[in-house]
């Protein structure tokens, strides 16, 4: 068995003596292979040719392009530039723009890269890539200050049908994954609900992340969901979403979170700070705990979030040793 059918195994429901192991990493292969993280985020060649020897030297199981929340509202219009080795939204817009998909600023890049890394290991690994949430995207366009504020106001000036324009927006960008990319999966990142009352929720997005999650299902590939944060209090109203796989930071409870989200997949959900502050044998200790309260089924063993720039590499290896060790 390998690599590709055992998280496929892990995403049904199969009792697996071994887990899947997924660290998310992104800008840390730049830093792993002393390139340039700002130039790896707009080159695609330099992105792909990363993320395939990260890959194959942690020997993990799952394979992304790098996660990047800005790809989208920069196409829109939302003015982007590297701060401390990551993008990041420099000037937000004022106005909500018309969300009219096109392969506008570095779309294409990331697209290309994917396409890249599944020609390389797609026979033997889980090829994932990335698209921004609705709400997410919202709060990129106009900034997460002034959606809050509106929303607490009463006063906010979009709607419930502007964040499924949006959500059709991304659609389009997982047309491009599927099709170009050669992607197996679509993980729709929405870290901004952690922060949100689930009647906000309710209220804006529900409808719009529905229709997004069903439409990368209906593409016929895994869905997944990423709500880094404390997302305890938004848990119970994401469990009637069709996604596949949900990433949940450290700070939730797996088995309570398992025992909400019945027959859904959890990816995590160690601590990210951990692969830059500790030992390999406490990183090892503590994806063995994940592990044993993951039950080896529905579980993919994850950190919380994407990996840190800097993570040691010593430390995302003894994840991958936790995770290979069968159950005795």
């Amino acid at each position: 068995m390998n690599r590709r059918e055992l998280v496929e195994r892990a995403v049904v429901g199969e009792n697996l003596e071994a887990v899947p192991v997924a660290p998310l990493i992104g800008g840390h292969s730049a830093v792993l292979y002393g390139a340039s993280v700002e130039e790896a985020y707009r080159n695609s060649e330099l992105m792909a040719r990363l993320q395939i020897k990260a890959a194959k030297f942690y020997d993990v199981d799952m394979v992304f392009h790098y996660m990047d929340t800005t790809v989208e509202a920069e196409a829109l219009g939302a003015k982007v530039s590297i701060k401390n080795g990551l993008p990041a939204i420099v000037e937000h817009l004022h106005e909500l723009p018309e969300p009219i998909f096109s392969e506008k600023g570095r779309i294409k890049v990331f697209v290309d890269a994917l396409a890249k890394i599944s020609r390389e290991l797609s026979s033997t690994k889980i090829i994932g890539a990335y698209v921004l949430g609705p709400f997410t995207l919202l709060c990129q366009l106009l900034g997460l200050t002034r959606v809050f504020r509106e929303v607490m106001r009463g006063e906010a000036t979009f709607t419930e049908e502007y964040l499924v324009k949006l959500s059709e927006y991304s659609r389009g960008y997982v047309d491009l994954l599927a099709s170009e990319g050669r992607a197996d999966l679509v993980m729709v990142l929405e870290p901004c609900l952690s922060l949100v009352r689930p009647e906000v929720f309710e209220k804006y997005s529900r409808k719009a992340l529905e229709n997004l999650l069903h439409y990368i299902k209906k593409k016929g590939l895994y869905s997944a969901l990423h709500v880094c944060g404390r997302s305890n209090k938004i848990i119970p109203h994401l469990k009637s979403l069709p996604f596949d796989i949900i990433q949940l930071d450290y700070y939730v409870n797996i088995k309570e979170a398992k025992n909400i989200l019945v027959n859904k997949c959890v990816l995590g959900n160690l601590n990210t700070k951990l692969f830059i502050d500790s030992t390999p044998d406490e990183v090892f200790n503590e994806a063995k705990k994940c592990i044993e309260d993951g039950e080896r089924k529905l579980h993919i063993l994850s950190a919380g979030c994407e990996i840190p720039l800097r993570s040691r590499p010593e430390n995302i290896k003894a994840l991958v040793k936790a995770a290979r060790e069968k159950y005795a």
